[in-house]
């Protein structure tokens, strides 16, 4: 996805851009060759302010920046993020696992820390749920 992709897909969610198509994965796919990424790579939208984006009191409008002066985990924002199933299956095991010494509980934690607190938050989301329609009988 391009910078100036990333910018108007914001616009389109803030409806300021009402004829941009909200199909985010086809254009923030990094392999399309939408017509946003070849005015991209001709120079001619970058360092343009993108018009109806500026959400704070007396600011500016942000200029539409080359891809690489936007930080690497932009582009991994609209990835799809494991279930809780899907971690249930992987991480079941591993939390089964017996654990020998502080080390191996680090090196556990290291190897798994994003996937374990995904995993912990979904958890409580469901059993917030539960709880809410046990209270509500």
């Amino acid at each position: 996805m391009t910078g100036s992709t990333f910018l108007r897909l914001a616009a389109y969610h803030r409806g300021v851009l009402p004829g941009l198509a909200p199909h985010t994965r086809f254009l923030c796919s990094p392999s399309s060759s939408s017509a946003a990424e070849e005015a991209d790579d001709d120079g001619k939208q970058i360092g343009q302010p993108v018009q109806g984006i500026n959400y704070k009191k007396g600011g500016t409008d942000p200029k539409i920046l080359p891809d690489g002066e936007y930080p690497e985990w932009l582009w991994t924002m609209i990835d799809p993020k494991p279930t809780l199933s899907e971690l249930d299956r992987k991480l079941r095991p591993i939390i089964n696992k017996e654990i020998n010494g502080i080390g191996e509980l680090r090196q556990l934690m290291n190897d798994h820390e994003d996937e374990i607190r995904r995993y912990a938050k979904l958890l409580g989301k469901v059993r917030v749920k539960e709880n809410n329609t046990k209270k509500k009988k």
